[in-house]
């Protein structure tokens, strides 16, 4: 059995497409785990509807945050094998099939599906890249000035999968800089020695079967961001290794951001590096203040690990010296 798992929270029309995606995978001896964190909305209705053609179990709970509701789903969840989805990613036709691939042939493995970028529900809220903006606007120029729109139907994506992404895609975002990660060291990122944290939480999978102990989403995380590179780093802790799976492709419906997600973001990255004061999280809170670029955070861990017992004691004085120089 595959659990694949997912919070949702006043989604419902994100959620029918992203729901619609499943029932034509390639793979079908999974369940949907759904923990609705208080949605008011149509959500229960969307489930309700999908109930006699998925394997849905579905959960309501008060609005307590996406931690709570996650820990919910993996608690409810009856597979070994975990993928952890949003709910408004549609996923291909063998999205599940090309998780379950990658763990079966690498083992103790994490497997980082590909994101890509479409529009479903046009709003003028939407914010684009200037390149994904010029690709909609040509495509959907007649849409620009009529409102908020559906681009497509949950038949589309039953009946016109393909066609409908390909209508409606707009970009395959690297924004954390994993495919080109990729690109330099390919799909098995072992040499990717950072590559837990960009192991979010729309898209990735693993074999619980392999942990030595449970883990679990941290509640202290609140708003936007941080608890899926949590959840990844106790993963890594427990010597799970981490594989790029190009195949599990699922597409987020872009929708309106929160004009505060950005404060959560940084609020909640702050908390992540004091709760782990090691050395993996130091290296990468350099890569993210723009101390050193992302290539050479991987390069200083592989020194790290080649010559560790040499450079650790001077590395401890480094880090030592710099905490000071901050409380002076």
């Amino acid at each position: 059995m595959i659990s694949v798992i997912t919070s949702t929270y006043n989604k419902d029309k994100y959620l029918d497409l992203t729901l619609a995606g499943y029932i034509n995978q390639t793979c079908d001896d999974f369940e949907i785990v759904i923990v609705d964190d208080g949605s008011i909305d149509g959500t229960k209705k969307i489930i309700e509807k999908y109930e006699s053609h998925l394997n849905i179990q579905y959960y309501w709970q008060e609005n307590r945050g996406i931690a709570y509701a996650r820990n919910m789903a993996l608690q409810l969840a009856k597979g070994n094998i975990i993928i952890i989805v949003d709910d408004d990613r549609i996923p291909c036709r063998n999205f599940i099939a090309s998780h379950k691939h990658t763990l079966e042939e690498n083992g103790k493995t994490v497997s980082i599906g590909k994101q890509g970028s479409i529009v479903s529900h046009y709003t003028p809220e939407l914010s684009f890249s200037f390149s994904e903006g010029m690709k909609f606007y040509n495509n959907h120029r007649d849409i620009i000035n009529s409102g908020p729109s559906q681009m497509f139907t949950v038949e589309d994506i039953l009946y016109r999968f393909e066609d409908t992404i390909d209508n409606h895609f707009l970009s395959f975002p690297d924004l954390s800089c994993l495919i080109k990660m990729v690109d330099k060291f390919g799909d098995d990122l072992s040499e990717f020695k950072l590559a837990w944290s960009k192991a979010y939480g729309g898209n990735i999978a693993f074999d619980r079967s392999y942990l030595s102990q449970a883990i679990e989403y941290d509640t202290n995380y609140v708003g936007y961001g941080g608890e899926d590179v949590d959840l990844s780093y106790q993963l890594y802790l427990q010597g799970y290794k981490y594989y790029f799976s190009s195949n599990a492709i699922n597409y987020h419906q872009e929708h309106p951001r929160k004009k505060t997600e950005l404060l959560e973001l940084i609020k909640n990255t702050r908390y992540f590096y004091d709760k782990f004061p090691h050395l993996e999280t130091f290296i990468l809170k350099m890569d993210y203040d723009g101390v050193i670029t992302l290539d050479q955070a991987n390069s200083f861990m592989n020194l790290i690990n080649k010559y560790g017992e040499e450079l650790l004691p001077l590395i401890k004085k480094f880090i030592d010296k710099g905490e000071l120089s901050k409380t002076q």
